[in-house]
């Protein structure tokens, strides 16, 4: 009984298992030139393509385990991708996101017909858009709520006036005037 000979397959007139090592040292090069996580899941599967060649498998048996392995390893790490932290929707703060929530003063009337408008806010100048697309005249106390490129975008403060001072027994006057 002797054993049968290996059977090498070729593609392009190379063995397949060259072709797959280089396919497989291709898209590491290429994983390691980018920063995030783009053909991992390919060298993986040009490394089972290989191995199914060194095990005598055909050429379309080693396409296809590595389209279904590569397949597989994408899918899972889509699926993962939001529990490990990766998924790439968080917002990236900048310097203009300090801005969110300050009080600013409109020193240009905000008008939405125009579009002009500027507001002053922590010692800068944003051109400025109203939220709710109204007018806001110069002067005017205003609530940067957002940044849109180059464009904060405001809404009318609403200031409650308190007194000074509080003494109790005005409230307590007050609270017997009402029947």
């Amino acid at each position: 009984m002797s054993a049968s000979p290996l059977v090498l397959y070729t593609l392009f007139g190379v063995q397949a298992w060259i072709v797959w090592l280089i396919l497989a040292a291709a898209f590491l090069v290429l994983e390691a030139s980018t920063v995030n996580l783009v053909s991992i899941w390919f060298v993986v599967g040009c490394l089972g393509a290989l191995a199914v060649d060194l095990l005598g498998g055909g050429i379309w048996l080693q396409v296809l385990v590595m389209l279904i392995l590569s397949g597989i390893l994408l899918f899972v790490f889509l699926r993962l991708r939001p529990h490990l932290g990766l998924s790439g929707r968080e917002v990236v703060p900048t310097n203009a996101d300090r801005f969110i929530g300050q009080t600013g003063l409109v020193i240009e009337d905000i008008d939405p017909v125009a579009g002009r408008g500027q507001v002053r806010s922590l010692g800068q100048i944003w051109s400025a858009v109203s939220i709710d697309a109204s007018r806001i005249p110069a002067g005017t106390l205003t609530v940067i709520v957002e940044i849109r490129g180059v464009h904060a975008v405001v809404r009318r403060e609403e200031i409650v006036r308190q007194p000074a001072f509080h003494f109790p027994e005005q409230d307590r006057k007050q609270e017997e005037q009402q029947p």
